[in-house]
């Protein structure tokens, strides 16, 4: 801020007070620094200075040259620039050559040049300064030299910072109309041997304050009306009394944003604190940091990239109780095992390893055998009750387990005592003996074991004769006319004093089967012989054969089948690999066989499906700028074009990629054409026939521009006009089209601004209003009392202000207005009753 707010109001109050009393001084536009009447001949000079702090553009100006009250009327255009601080000298007929001068900087056109003349510069149409009144025909009295611009040289005091704007001789700011009324604020020399030269020693005397002030880029500072957002040294100007414009020299220091960018890395999953806020994902992140010396913000810029985590699997099988080394590890558990490893770029690299046992088949068998029988397990006999095991290898080269819980059931045994006569058979065990002796028999149980009877048998005493003889098993012979087929002593009896009969006695000798037993395993499908008949199904089966002892001897066999278990593997390749199944090269998805022997020489079957996976097929579409490039698969394209290439994929991970790249190329062309308003040829129709683009820039030559498709423009003022278009598409491609547009001159848009009026009921300017050139433009004006209290506003060209506000006539004074819309100006009226 420049000053305070009560500062400002005191400022500004006082000098509406003192305008009120004194012309108001003003050094915000030309003026003019000397006059010099040629002292003999007619002639004269005028010297031109650009006091303000820019450089003016004079081709807004012109010199009003006016003879004798108006007699004579001449214009002189200017034209060029007038830097800050510089003067040009324009002169009329013998001023060089009567007064011996240099030459000046343009010459001013005029009926004549004798004292009694008035000469003005003249911004668009209204006066910016004047030498004497254009109303009369006579010269003032100047500083009191009476009629003293006649063959005089005047020259402005530096306190004079007055710019006489005003035709009415009443007004402050206005020459007198009479010759006696005193001009003061010149110096007033003889023209005699006096010239105007191009040093300028004007330097009037002001009231200056220095003021400092900082903002944060970015930011701006409004200062005399116009935002400032850069460094510099400004200045606001305040109308003075008894000194020239007061003016506050403003120093804008603007504090630059501290913008910092941190680059850095990390790895997949990590994080990275800053500025107290953790990143965890790849970008580019902006943090808004507050200086606490400045107060101004800086920008923390963070590029984060985030680097991959490798990951690598593995898949092991083996057999259920074996370990394998994965990582300096001996692993038995089946699992998933992890090991970290350190890359390069110092993120960890995973290795994934799936730990399989194979699968293995044990089987368990429930056996039972009587007592006295004998099985043969994994090739050795058994006889005890217990649990006997058998291994066998399967195709993985793991052993599968056969348990066999072996029961050996128990015998039963009876006893039983007889007698007879010796004579005299009885049944013993189902056959009749006189015999005595112990006899058994075998007999079948529940459980499928035998059970043994044993019978003693005794004779009663008896003369006896005895025969002893032999029978096979199964056969049978007659002994007392009886049949008698087992074992024993048979008698045929003869009665004895004991009742008994004489006892013949026959000792039956019954020969037992010789039994044996066998287990045989074959594989499925084969056979052997039994009986002299090829056998192959399992089961139990007997033979039977004549022994050393000319009886039957029974051979009883029982066959088993080794078992053997198909395997199923599933195979997956690329199209287009090669492998091999049975020692076969395979390059087709399907089932495949083959016949492999188990540890037993059984053949196995083994099955395996193969699927070859196609390669997977993808599209790239790039569009380029004409004159661009592109790059795909290392190579750079900078045409239209469409190939294929091969994009290897990981092995044992993915198949190859077959990639189509279609690249097409895109011209932005920029065109445009253009024409004037019927209605205000000052206005501009563009016609936008641009082609491949979507965003457009227009600037007009004036200063102005726009981003609309196809604008139009006002021009302020006439001539010619460099509009160029910047055509451009999403791609960043762009063209230019530039065309020359011109605006005619006489379609500059005026206005005509009075600087007082007098309501106060004479008929003659009764009321506040502008003249314009061009009517139907954004327009309002707002009207403000000393106060800065609004009196009147108005959104209409047209308007007419009668010096009241809410019905009630306004106090005389000086009131402030702004014009906005089309134009943006401010400035002073000064209410007279």
């Amino acid at each position: 801020m420049l000053f305070n707010n009560d500062m400002k109001r005191l400022l500004y109050i006082l000098f509406l007070f003192f305008c009120c009393l004194a012309a108001s001084a003003q050094t915000d536009d030309l003026m003019i620094l000397e006059y010099l009447d040629s002292y003999s001949g007619n002639g004269g000079a005028i010297k031109i200075y650009n006091p303000t702090l820019d450089t003016i553009d004079l081709s807004d100006y012109d010199i009003r040259a006016n003879n004798n009250g108006g007699g004579c009327v001449r214009t002189t255009p200017l034209s060029g620039s007038l830097p800050p601080g510089e003067a040009l000298i324009g002169y009329f007929g013998s001023y060089i050559t009567s007064n011996n001068c240099p030459p000046g900087d343009f010459n001013i056109s005029t009926c004549g040049w004798n004292g009694d003349d008035h000469i003005g510069i003249r911004k668009n149409g209204a006066y910016v300064d004047m030498i004497n009144n254009p109303t009369v025909a006579n010269g003032p009295n100047v500083n009191g030299t009476f009629n003293g611009l006649l063959k005089t040289h005047i020259i402005r005091q530096n306190s004079n910072c007055i710019r006489y704007t005003s035709t009415n001789a009443s007004d402050p700011n206005s020459w007198p109309a009479d010759p006696f009324s005193v001009v003061s604020g010149w110096d007033v020399f003889s023209a005699q041997g006096s010239c105007i030269d191009s040093i300028t020693n004007f330097n009037p005397t002001s009231d200056t304050t220095y003021v400092t002030d900082t903002i944060c880029s970015g930011d701006s500072l409004l200062i005399a009306g116009v935002y400032r957002d850069t460094v510099g040294v400004y200045y606001d100007k305040f109308p003075g009394v008894n000194v020239c414009d007061s003016v506050v020299e403003l120093t804008l220091t603007v504090l630059p944003a501290v913008d910092t960018t941190i680059a850095t890395t990390i790895c997949s999953g990590d994080s990275i604190q800053i500025n107290g806020r953790y990143y965890n994902t790849a970008g580019t992140y902006s943090d808004t940091l507050s200086s606490q010396l400045s107060g101004c913000d800086s920008i923390l810029n963070i590029n984060i990239t985030l680097l991959p985590v490798v990951s690598t699997n593995d898949t092991v099988f083996k057999c259920p109780g074996d370990s394998i080394n994965i990582s300096g590890n001996w692993i038995t558990a089946p699992g998933e095992y992890r090991d970290t490893l350190a890359t390069s770029a110092n993120c960890d690299s995973v290795i994934i390893t799936q730990v399989y046992n194979y699968p293995t088949r044990d089987t368990v068998l429930s056996q039972s055998i009587c007592q006295g029988d004998t099985v043969v397990i994994g090739g050795s006999p058994a006889f005890a009750s217990g649990t006997y095991y058998d291994t066998i290898p399967n195709s993985n080269g793991c052993d599968s387990v056969v348990t066999v819980n072996l029961n050996v059931l128990s015998q039963f045994q009876t006893n039983d005592t007889l007698y007879t006569c010796p004579s005299i058979p009885v049944l013993v065990h189902g056959s009749l003996t006189s015999t005595p002796g112990e006899y058994r028999d075998t007999l079948t149980t529940a459980n499928g074991c035998d059970s043994i009877l044993v019978t003693q048998l005794y004779n009663y005493s008896v003369q006896d004769s005895t025969i002893d003889t032999t029978l096979c098993y199964g056969d049978t012979i007659f002994v007392g006319g009886l049949p008698v087929f087992a074992s024993g002593t048979y008698s045929d009896t003869v009665q004895s004093s004991s009742g008994c009969d004489s006892i013949l006695t026959v000792n039956l000798t019954v020969l037992g089967q010789n039994l044996s037993r066998d287990t045989i395993y074959t594989c499925p499908g084969e056979s052997i012989i039994i009986n002299g008949n090829p056998v192959s199904t399992p089961g139990e089966y007997r033979e039977t054969y004549t022994g050393f002892n000319g009886c039957d001897s029974l051979h009883i066999i029982q066959l088993y089948n080794y078992v053997v278990r198909d395997s199923i593997i599933n195979i997956s390749s690329c199209l287009g690999d090669t492998i091999l199944v049975g020692g076969q090269p395979v390059y087709t998805s399907g089932t495949y066989y083959d016949t492999v022997q188990t540890a037993q020489g059984c053949d196995s079957l083994l099955i395996t499906n193969v699927t070859f996976t196609p390669a997977d097929f993808r599209q790239i579409n790039r569009q380029i700028c004409e004159g661009g490039s592109t790059v795909v698969n290392g190579i750079t394209f900078t045409s239209d074009t469409v190939f294929s290439y091969r994009k290897p994929g990981v092995p044992g991970i993915d198949c190859d990629s077959i990639i189509n790249v279609s690249i097409q190329t895109i011209e932005v062309l920029a065109d445009f054409d253009w024409s004037n308003s019927l209605a205000d040829s000052s206005v501009v129709f563009f016609q936008n026939w641009s082609q491949n683009a979507d965003s457009y820039e227009w600037f007009f030559g004036d200063g102005d521009k726009s981003r609309s498709t196809s604008p139009s423009h006002r021009y302020t003022k006439g001539g010619v006009y460099q509009v160029t278009l910047i055509s451009s598409n999403n791609l960043g491609c762009s063209d230019i089209k530039v065309l020359t547009v011109t605006i005619p001159e006489e379609e500059v848009i005026k206005l005509f601004i009075p600087n007082s009026f007098t309501p106060n009921g004479d008929g003659l300017n009764e009321e506040f209003l502008i003249g314009y050139t061009v009517s139907g433009i954004p327009f309002r004006i707002e009207i403000f009392s000393r106060w800065g209290e609004q009196v009147f506003s108005s959104n209409r060209m047209d308007f007419r202000w009668d010096g009241t506000f809410k019905g009630e006539p306004c106090m005389e004074g000086v009131y402030t207005f702004r014009i906005t819309g089309f134009f943006d100006k401010k400035g002073f009226i000064h209410l007279i009753r």
